[in-house]
């Protein structure tokens, strides 16, 4: 699988296979280390657009119409090719060693003559950074980053005013950026051109005024001193030209061992090599970088009370469900998500989340559900079906049974599967069939992530999934449906078309960090 990896990406490259094949014999007397160190996107196409084309043809777009072009550029492999090549990073702690793979710059549309660093909004950043099997930075890797730089420039700021968010001081910015660049040769690590997007377990400490924030650090001077503390002051949509996305591989190695970033940063024993102080002050909230978007149900709510990202469902001879966000019942964060009736009506039903995953790969996901229904025939339960449908009552499904012997208890699950196709659904499930023991019913969802937890293809069938365990918190009144925020609007047809490369659909893309049970 690696060798295959590898000799596709080099042979798109246009390099021999038969030189790449005599170099991994080579390589093979050495200790085998098979994390990828290239992006994993198609190639540049010929006649993708430059970087000054792309500003050209996303002038007067709306933000959500750029956000598209940018995604479906990136998508089709329009980055500049040397940004491609990952570089190797150190990162340390006492007793311990590892190395990341970073992309060299923040990531760009482009050639490698004429690119464009792109500004992005946390959900798109997101987004990127799952279709590149990647993640954002946590605050001490941006540190490592800085550090192992072979390029540094001094930061160039631009007037902070209204304007600094629009495209026309994006480009302007970019082309001040290039200017200081051209003392350099390309293709090394460079630093101090922009603040970092990052992956901060503060996130959900911080959260408040009923929206979702972005975290932003870095942009360091040539002394090393940060222009940016960590900061969680903008809600998740907002960017501008100081923010970049720097892509770190999922891929490391951690003492000498192939791992994943995931499977570090959900370890306890290994997570400070990627942690510090500034980054979790509450020792409780950890990070877990997640393929599954809004996973912790901190975002946007659609206007059927449902949280980004989710599809409700209601199984067949069910009574009607509403769904909502619950501010006063949470395991994590801010709010959950709810179904509920307020009547002794049998209901069942739930939320469900398609999302993609690399085939042959072991994956970990994680939940926590909780009833506040006292029927005698609750059934509460988290799924995960590895062919990816999205039909509830398929046999497929993987069930862990979270109904648990308390009423108002969070109840956790983790497991583990090996992915067989290119998607995986995760279901939340809630209901009851009989009228007798309450007289209404409301059932929770949240914490749900999915991460990559092996760094190579997995053989085992998938694993079952283990008993849960219950998390007591105090007792609390049913939360009232709040009134739903619109989802975001539709992404309209940019309404110019020079040679673009073709818009594959967005995949889903994961919120950052939840409590641990």
């Amino acid at each position: 699988m690696w060798l295959h990896r590898v000799l596709t990406s080099v042979s798109s490259a246009g390099l021999p296979v038969a030189s790449v094949a005599i170099g991994m014999m080579i390589l093979s007397a050495a200790p085998a280390i098979a994390v990828p160190t290239t992006l994993d996107l198609p190639p540049r196409q010929p006649g993708a657009m430059t970087g000054s084309q792309f500003h050209t043809y996303i002038a007067g777009m709306t933000t959500a119409q750029r956000e598209a072009a940018v995604y479906a550029e990136i998508a089709a492999g329009n980055i500049p090719p040397f940004m491609r090549n990952l570089k190797p990073v150190p990162v340390s702690t006492p007793g311990h060693a590892g190395t990341i793979y970073v992309t060299a710059d923040y990531v760009g549309i482009g050639s490698d003559a004429d690119y464009y660093r792109m500004p992005m909004s946390l959900t798109l950043a997101y987004q990127v950074a799952n279709l590149c099997n990647a993640q954002l930075p946590t605050p001490k890797m941006v540190d490592h980053i800085r550090d192992a730089a072979t390029i540094r420039i001094a930061p160039v700021t631009e007037t902070p005013d209204a304007t600094m968010n629009t495209e026309p001081i994006f480009w302007k910015h970019n082309e001040r950026v290039d200017a200081q660049l051209t003392a350099f040769s390309q293709g090394g690590l460079i630093a101090g051109d922009k603040k970092d997007v990052v992956s901060a377990a503060i996130l959900l400490a911080d959260n408040a005024n009923n929206f979702a924030r972005v975290a932003i650090y870095g942009w360091p001077y040539t002394n090393n001193s940060n222009i940016q503390p960590l900061y969680t002051g903008h809600e998740e949509a907002y960017h501008d030209y100081s923010h970049g996305i720097r892509l770190v591989s999922q891929f490391m190695i951690y003492d000498g061992q192939e791992t994943t970033v995931s499977a570090v940063l959900n370890d306890p024993a290994r997570i400070l090599i990627f942690n510090n102080a500034i980054d979790s002050p509450d020792n409780s909230i950890v990070y877990y970088p997640s393929r599954a978007d809004n996973g912790c149900f901190e975002g946007t709510v659609q206007g059927n009370g449902v949280g980004r990202a989710w599809t409700p469902w209601t199984a067949a001879g069910s009574a009607a469900i509403s769904f909502g966000r619950a501010s006063v019942n949470k395991n994590d964060g801010d709010f959950s998500q709810f179904w509920n009736r307020g009547d002794t009506a049998a209901m069942s039903g739930g939320v469900y989340q398609r999302i993609s995953v690399l085939p042959g790969y072991q994956y970990t996901v994680r939940a926590a559900m909780k009833r506040q229904a006292g029927y005698d025939d609750n059934l509460v339960a988290f799924g995960y079906d590895v062919n990816g449908g999205t039909n509830p009552a398929s046999a497929s499904i993987v069930w862990t049974n979270l109904t648990g012997a308390a009423d108002n208890t969070w109840y956790g699950m983790q497991t583990s599967f090996t992915a067989t196709g290119g998607f995986v659904t995760l279901f939340g499930k809630g209901g009851h069939a009989s009228a007798l023991g309450d007289n209404d019913a409301y059932y929770y969802l949240d914490s749900v992530a999915l991460f990559i937890s092996s760094a190579s293809p997995a053989s085992a069938t998938p694993t079952p999934s283990i008993s849960p365990t219950a998390t007591p918190v105090p007792t609390a009144t049913p939360t009232v449906v709040p009134t739903a925020t619109p989802s975001a609007t539709t992404t309209p047809t940019p309404s110019i078309s020079p040679t673009a490369s073709p818009a594959p659909t967005a995949t889903p893309n994961a919120h950052v960090g939840f409590k641990t049970f």
